[in-house]
């Protein structure tokens, strides 16, 4: 009778000490993926431009090398999702052309905002590649199955032709500043600091030889090269495993009298050298935190002349600030006066006056003048009765819809509620687009 009166009491105590066990478990597992997903959240990542250099000589002219983009995750975790990335590549068009169109499909990022054509590339100098997850699928892992190394991700591949002879290596260079990786923690997404980049050279010497090195991924399994460690020429023949840390500068073979004379025609192209680039950095009302790419329109008027660009998707910059950067406003002249008008996708317009010149302008700063919400899709350019009555028909929804809360969550909160219809009574003072009336 003892025994069993024992047991009795052992048997509530076991399971007591066992959902104690499970409690302290689950909390240690929550713990260490809180743990991950922080370390996640505050890695670094490093730009390169693969191979690092390449060498060819004057039998090379109007062949196709590749180069291909790469970005690395120190101590990337599959815990942290990218959802966007964008850069800016200089290089010399005056000695390369690019090829073919930039193929960021390795990237797994299916939204194409902006990807430099090759006649725009080439008549500037200048590559942009802007691309974005579309939905959760797209997010791709700062490291994991879907790369070829480990902590590194393919993000494109540029194919060039070379036009002439270069009297030195010539540089491709990666713009840090203008570079952005940005992942989707929750529930603020990220950007990740790059904290370095690797660029390439490329020399075309003006000797003639019947070897020269080529020095590509193709030759990875062959050189038996482990990232960082990649192929690179080291000489005109020679493609060695080189730790991709390193700088390598290439070896120059000795200067002869060329011998051949290459006439270089310029390139047709559809936008001009003297077209605009334009950069700004505007604030939305209400909006203080980063909830991704939004679509603009970017109207430039003077007197009877007007140009418009739908679809002009502006990222975060930090500080509940949002911009563009050297956006090119085809077919507007430069060195004159005009009002650029920003519209945000559910806000009027507003307006503001510059003087545009040629190729690169400052990064104008309209902070102070906020876009004002309450201009609801399907915009028209003002604040009306459809606009309300859409608002209020939404303030009934309890669970509403990613289309509803895109159309009438006017302070990006995840909700429709009063706070919503506040920023539209605000607004109604407004109520038109600075250029509609």
């Amino acid at each position: 009778m003892v025994k069993r009166t024992l047991k009795k009491q052992i048997f509530p105590l076991i399971v007591v000490i066992l959902l104690v066990i499970g409690l302290i478990l689950s909390l240690l597992l929550i713990k260490e993926r809180q743990i991950l997903e922080k370390k996640a959240s505050s890695q670094s990542a490093t730009l390169s431009l693969l191979p690092s250099s390449y060498n060819f000589n004057n039998n090379d002219l109007n062949s196709i090398f590749a180069l291909e983009l790469w970005a690395n995750f120190t101590g990337g975790s599959s815990q942290e999702k990218l959802t966007y990335f964008q850069t800016k590549i200089n290089f010399p068009n005056q000695y390369f052309e690019l090829a073919e169109p930039i193929d960021v499909s390795p990237s797994g990022l299916n939204q194409i905002i902006r990807v430099e054509i090759p006649s725009t590339a080439n008549a500037t100098g200048v590559i942009y590649i802007q691309i974005g997850a579309i939905s959760d699928s797209d997010e791709r892992p700062s490291t994991g199955d879907n790369t070829n190394y480990y902590g590194s991700m393919k993000i494109a591949t540029m194919r060039f032709r070379i036009k002439k002879i270069t009297p030195q290596p010539q540089s491709f260079i990666i713009d840090v500043s203008k570079s952005q990786v940005v992942n989707n923690q929750k529930p603020t997404p990220l950007a990740i600091p790059i904290n370095a980049a690797q660029n390439a050279t490329v020399y075309v010497s003006d000797q003639s030889s019947t070897n020269s090195c080529s020095c590509d991924f193709n030759n990875v399994i062959e050189n038996n090269c482990v990232f960082p460690y990649i192929p690179t020429c080291v000489s005109d023949t020679v493609c060695q495993c080189i730790d991709s840390n390193l700088s390598i500068t290439p070896t120059q073979p000795t200067f002869i009298t060329p011998t051949i004379t290459i006439s270089i025609t310029p390139t047709p192209s559809e936008v001009p050298p003297e077209t605009p680039l334009i950069s700004f950095r505007v604030k939305l009302r209400s909006l203080n935190t980063n909830v991704g790419l939004l679509p603009t329109i970017i109207r430039v008027r003077k007197g009877d002349f007007f140009k418009e660009y739908n679809d002009v998707v502006v990222s975060y910059k930090g500080n509940g600030v949002y911009g563009l950067d050297d956006f090119p406003l085809l077919d507007v002249p430069a060195g004159q006066n005009y009002k650029i008008f920003v519209k945000g996708p559910k806000h009027l317009a507003k307006g503001f006056p510059v003087n545009l010149v040629a190729g690169n302008n400052p990064v104008f700063d309209w902070t102070n003048e906020e876009l004002e919400p309450g201009d609801l899709p399907p915009q028209d350019g003002k604040i009306n009765a459809l606009d309300i009555s859409r608002l209020i028909e939404l303030l009934g929804v309890a669970n509403p819809s990613a289309e509803d809360l895109y159309a009438a969550d006017l302070n990006y909160d995840e909700v429709i509620n009063g706070a919503d219809t506040n920023e539209m009574i605000l607004t109604l003072s407004t109520k038109y687009d600075d250029d509609l009336y």
